[in-house]
C-alpha cells in the first residue's frame, strides 16, 4: 500500500486524526523519512529517540510551526472557550473570536480564508450556536459529561450556564471540523489525510462516550462527529478526497477495512437510520426507485442474517444514495 510519505503533498492537503498521531506523523514526514531515519512511533517517543535532552521538545515545535497550513486544528484558532457566553435564560450571545494570528502570511491568508467561510456557513458556522439553546443545540451538548447532566426544560443556574459554555466551545470545534472537510474537499480541491491509528472504531461508529484526556470528563470525540461525516458522504469523497492511514500506509476506510469487520453489522445499522429518517426526502428527490429497492432488498437480507457479509451490501447500496437525499436540506455541507 502506498506511504504517507509519499501520498501527502504539504503545500495543499489537510491532516485529521488524534493530535498526537497528527504530530506523529508530520514530525516523522519533517524531520525523520526525508533522512532516512526510521519513523518514530508512539512508543519511540521517550524511548528511542536519540536528541539530547529537551532537543525532541523543540523538533516537535519545529514540526508545528512548518504544518501550520496541513493541519485543521491551527485554522480554528480564533475560536477559544472564552468566545461563549450563556444567559440564565438559556440564550447564547454573540460568539468573540480572536483574529487569525500565524506567522507566515501566505498561511494566514489562507486561515482567514477558512474561517471566513466557517463564519459565513449556518449550519457549521458561529449562527448555529448563537440565540436560544434549540434541540438541535441540546442534541450536540448531550455528547457532555456536565451539560448531559442539565435540565434544558428549565432556566441555567450561573454554574450551568458556564458548564454550557465551555461545552459550547467544543460544539463549535466540532461542527468547524466537519465544515472543514467541506471546505477543503469541496472548495479547495484538496486532499484530506485521515490518520486511524488507535482509534476506536468502535465507539465511534456507536457514538460512545470517552473520557477526555485534557479534562479529565466523559464526551463524545470530535473524530466520531468526523469519520460519522464522511461515512454519510462517502458517496462524494471516495474518490480521490480523502484518504485513510494506519500505520503509516494508505488504507481503507473503517467501513471496508478487514481489521474492523466486527463493526461492519453498526455501520450498516447507521446506514439504515440514515435512510429511515431521510426516506421521505429521497422519494421525493430520486427519478426512480432503483437505488433506494436495492438498499431496502440489502436491508431486508441483513435484517434475516446481520453478518458482516450482508453488512458491507448495506453499506455499498447507502453510499450508492446521493449524498443530497441522505443527508438534511440545511447542510450546506452535502453539496459536495
Amino acid at each position: 500500500m502506498p506511504h504517507f510519505e509519499n501520498s501527502f503533498n504539504p503545500n495543499t492537503d489537510v491532516i485529521y486524526g488524534t493530535g498526537l498521531w497528527i504530530h506523529i506523523y508530520l514530525y516523522n514526514y519533517y524531520f525523520r523519512w526525508p533522512y532516512g531515519y526510521p519513523e518514530i512511533r508512539k512508543d519511540d517517543l521517550r524511548l528511542s529517540v536519540k536528541f539530547p535532552k529537551g532537543e525532541y521538545e523543540s523538533q516537535m515545535a519545529a514540526a508545528h510551526d512548518r504544518y501550520g497550513l496541513n493541519v485543521i486544528n491551527l485554522y480554528n484558532e480564533p475560536i477559544t472557550p472564552k468566545s461563549f457566553n450563556v444567559s440564565n435564560d438559556k440564550k447564547v450571545g454573540k460568539p468573540n473570536f480572536g483574529q487569525v494570528n500565524q506567522k507566515d502570511k501566505t498561511t494566514e491568508k489562507l486561515a482567514q480564508d477558512y474561517f471566513d467561510s466557517l463564519v459565513d456557513c449556518k449550519h457549521y458556522g458561529p449562527e448555529s450556536v448563537e440565540g436560544q439553546i434549540t434541540e438541535r443545540l441540546i442534541r450536540s451538548l448531550k455528547k457532555y459529561q456536565d451539560s448531559n447532566s442539565l435540565n434544558f426544560s428549565q432556566n441555567l443556574s450561573g454554574r450551568g450556564s458556564k458548564k454550557v459554555a465551555f461545552d459550547l466551545y467544543d460544539v463549535c470545534i466540532r461542527r468547524s471540523c466537519k465544515f472543514g472537510i467541506y471546505y477543503f474537499t469541496g472548495i479547495k480541491s484538496a486532499k484530506l489525510h485521515y490518520i486511524l491509528d488507535e482509534m476506536d472504531i468502535g465507539a465511534i461508529v456507536n457514538k460512545s462516550t470517552m473520557k477526555n484526556e485534557t479534562t479529565q470528563k466523559s464526551k463524545v470525540p470530535i473524530c466520531t462527529s468526523e469519520v460519522r461525516y464522511i461515512f454519510r458522504h462517502w458517496n462524494s469523497l471516495r474518490n480521490g478526497s480523502v484518504y485513510f492511514y494506519l500505520d503509516f500506509q494508505l488504507c481503507p476506510s473503517p467501513w471496508e477495512h478487514d481489521k474492523w469487520k466486527q463493526h461492519f453489522p453498526d455501520w450498516a445499522r447507521y446506514a439504515e437510520s440514515r435512510v429511515q429518517k431521510y426516506r421521505k426526502q429521497i422519494l421525493a428527490g430520486m427519478n426512480n426507485l432503483a437505488i433506494l429497492n436495492r438498499f431496502d432488498e440489502c436491508s431486508d437480507a441483513f435484517t434475516q442474517s446481520p453478518n458482516a457479509m450482508n453488512a458491507k451490501k448495506v453499506i455499498n447500496a447507502f453510499h450508492d444514495l446521493p449524498v443530497n437525499l441522505v443527508n438534511s436540506p440545511s447542510d450546506d455541507t452535502a453539496k459536495i
